[in-house]
């Protein structure tokens, strides 16, 4: 008899674990915005609303580099979540190129990540490897990892981004709820 309590409290306790686990940072996918502020209600949040998208951010240090860490809802539902990794520092590529390859590891230890980089100019650099952070400089070249752990696409990318008013190395890494992507894209498609 205590055999079987014994093992129906562990597989109790192992099916509330499987459920209490998070999708990003206490947040699971589908979460409200006000489980976010009272999950984190230390935290002052950015807020910004387009049409019925809506995303807070706030400023945090995530494996040592200085990055703003972004929720998304759409209906007020968490769909997609990540880091961007400041821009506003001085690094030049080369330490922009380092801070992904240690993004990268991490990610790696952690999921089953595949590169999958994007080459706009495939003569210039893309055989010489010792100059990556140059054909990154140049824009020559999209740093792409892809990976997908329990029904979360994870996306790392750093690449040059193009504005009118500037130009400068653009590192993030986001998260996004396979089911609920799924869903929007139907929305979307329905529209046509």
């Amino acid at each position: 008899m205590k055999k079987l309590i014994l093992l129906s409290t562990f597989i109790l306790l192992s099916v509330v674990g499987l459920n209490a686990q998070n999708d990003f940072r206490k947040m699971n996918w589908g979460d409200s915005s006000n489980d976010l502020l009272e999950k984190y209600e230390n935290i002052s949040f950015t807020k910004e609303a387009e049409g019925d998208l809506i995303a807070y951010s706030h400023n945090d240090n995530i494996g040592g580099i200085d990055a703003t860490v972004l929720y998304t809802f759409k209906n007020n539902k968490l769909f997609a979540a990540g880091y961007i990794f400041s821009s506003r520092s001085l690094k030049d590529s080369k330490e922009r190129l380092k801070d992904f390859y240690s993004i990268s590891q991490r990610l790696n230890n952690k999921y089953d990540m595949e590169r999958d980089d994007q080459w706009f100019d495939n003569k210039a650099w893309k055989d010489l490897p010792d100059y990556l952070d140059h054909a990154l400089y140049m824009g020559d070249v999209q740093l792409v990892e892809r990976g997908e752990f329990n029904e979360t696409l994870i996306m790392h990318t750093l690449w040059r981004s193009h504005s009118s008013l500037t130009s400068s190395l653009t590192h993030s890494v986001y998260y996004y709820s396979e089911e609920l992507m799924d869903s929007f894209q139907e929305e979307i498609d329905d529209d046509f």
